[in-house]
């Protein structure tokens, strides 16, 4: 398949999922949540307050609670990619149980590990909590949406 091909196609399923309902509401959420914090974040810095939002999540991912960084990768993959339902899809409910289930045992480690973790570890907690993701919990396109021939 020549490369134009492929652009164009993934170009026309970029189209179909921003103009989608589900495209618009994660939008409007995303747009929300972002203004949200900023807000938030400058409202402590204009405070005089040591610390603002942006430090604090910081800190505490580093630290003990580094099942922020997996729940961000989760959050990311769910947010911002999608994919066709397969007859073999794990139905919501239970996609979503098991991820809560392993991001508490994943703080549970969290509280009894006696060090800080070093930061490639942030980034391989990233890139897991993304891929699970993705493959338990993606936005699923619909046979209206998808434009695969």
């Amino acid at each position: 398949m020549r490369l134009d091909k492929i652009n164009k196609k993934v170009i026309t399923n970029l189209e179909n999922i921003i103009n989608s309902k589900t495209g618009r509401n994660t939008q409007f959420v995303i747009i929300v949540v972002v203004l949200f914090l900023i807000m938030w974040d400058v409202y402590l810095y204009i405070d005089d307050q040591e610390e603002n939002i942006s430090m604090v999540i910081r800190e505490k991912a580093r630290g003990k609670l580094f099942v922020i960084t997996w729940i961000w990768g989760i959050l990311s993959s769910h947010l911002f990619v999608s994919k066709k339902q397969k007859k073999w899809t794990i139905p919501e409910p239970i996609a979503i149980t098991i991820l809560l289930l392993v991001s508490i045992i994943i703080f549970l480690l969290g509280r009894y590990i006696p060090n800080e973790i070093p930061q490639y570890m942030q980034l391989i907690f990233l890139f897991f909590g993304a891929i699970t993701g993705y493959y338990l919990w993606p936005q699923a396109l619909s046979k209206t949406e998808s434009t695969d021939n």
